[in-house]
């Protein structure tokens, strides 16, 4: 049998024998308060090879066998408490179990993290009529865990074999966004992880009202670090990152409209651009010229995936930004404004001072400041 084993799992102990006739009784005894208990018959068979299938207690224990008027040498095995794991994350719970051979008896759990001393982490009894134990801990560092059963009347105290169990920092997510961002215009945010390892998917997720969904998954690289490219929807936008059950605390960029040009000439056309997820409903474009309030100057629908996209054609400098009205369950919204500088274009040409009737000419004509393409009359 071997040498070292655990307490409560099963472990295999083979009998050989000579000279004793297949059939013979085959007795397998335990060592209990210095008397041996018979705990298993089998009957021989002709191989003459007899195996037993146990679960030890806690501690050195001490096993035989007899068949007829033969008995084997003493062979002892010394069981350690069992744990559901051995390798956990920080703040993983750790089950230790163990059998003692006596009911109602008190007991500890006691751990001993690295450089320290052994202090009791939990406390129980002994249950059922195999003095069955069962206490769990969640320790936060690599350390040994052990089962402690203090003297009790005439019971001496136990102190079992020590157990190491490993702890790995618990994973980490760390999202990254800008404070401020452009509603339909790709930006980026950054993924950082630690204790994960290469190639574990992580998501990037969008908060749309008590649900999240998904916008883009990667294969963490050897790096830890992950980009993803998201084009926000208009508003307060809250983002978080999700690797299995770890998940970054969640991160919030604010999305205005996008337009075409941040600078224009009195009566140029601008588009005013963004996106929601309420699908269509109505949209007011609305403007406030410098040193004015605000007026709806452009109204119209989104299409039915949320997008927006109307056009401007302001003669003064002012602020941009997109409302929703009510409408059925949706409540009204209003966008960040985003600043449009307008100019007046001032044009001049130039020609030759004197031609020849019929002659052609070239009249070169400048528009200050220069800007998209439009339209000229001579």
């Amino acid at each position: 049998m071997p040498a070292t084993s655990i307490s409560t799992v099963k472990t295999t102990i083979t009998a050989k024998t000579t000279g004793v006739t297949p059939g013979t009784r085959v007795v397998l005894q335990q060592l209990k308060s210095s008397k041996w208990t018979s705990i298993k018959t089998v009957r021989l068979s002709k191989a003459k090879k007899t195996t037993f299938t146990v679960a030890p207690p806690l501690g050195s224990v001490a096993y035989r066998v007899k068949a007829g008027s033969a008995t084997s040498a003493v062979k002892r095995t010394t069981a350690s408490p069992s744990v559901s794991k051995k390798v956990v994350t920080a703040g993983d719970r750790v089950t230790v179990r163990g059998a003692y051979g006596t009911t109602a008896r008190s007991v500890a759990l006691q751990y001993k993290p690295a450089g320290k001393s052994w202090s009791t982490v939990a406390r129980g009894k002994t249950t059922s009529k195999s003095g069955g134990i069962k206490l769990s801990f969640a320790p936060k560092a690599t350390g040994h865990l052990r089962l402690v059963l203090p003297k009790s009347g005439s019971k001496a105290a136990f102190t079992s074999k020590a157990v190491k169990v490993t702890v790995n920092a618990k994973p980490t997510l760390k999202l990254s966004v800008p404070a401020q961002s452009v509603s339909t215009v790709d930006t980026t945010v950054t993924v950082t992880a630690t204790g994960l390892k290469a190639g574990t998917k992580v998501s990037v997720q969008k908060a749309i009202g008590s649900t999240w969904k998904t916008l883009g998954t990667q294969a963490l690289t050897s790096a830890n670090q992950l980009r993803f490219r998201i084009a926000p929807t208009l508003g307060s936008v809250s983002l978080r990152a999700v690797a299995g059950s770890t998940k970054s605390p969640v991160k919030t960029t604010v999305a205005v409209p996008a337009l075409s040009l941040n600078q224009s000439v009195a009566g140029q056309a601008v588009s005013v651009k963004g996106s929601i997820d309420s699908g269509s409903r109505p949209v007011h474009i609305q403007y406030a010229p410098t040193g004015q309030g605000w007026q709806t100057i452009v109204e119209g629908t989104s299409s039915a995936k949320g997008a927006i996209s109307q056009t401007i054609e302001p003669t003064t400098s002012g602020q941009v930004r997109i409302h929703l009205p009510a409408t059925g369950n949706h409540k009204s919204f209003t966008s960040g404004a985003v600043a449009l500088s307008v100019s007046a274009q001032a044009v001049s040409f130039a020609m030759p001072d004197q031609a020849y009737r019929g002659e052609q000419i070239t009249v070169t004509a400048t528009a200050s400041p220069a800007k998209a393409t439009r339209p000229m009359r001579l």
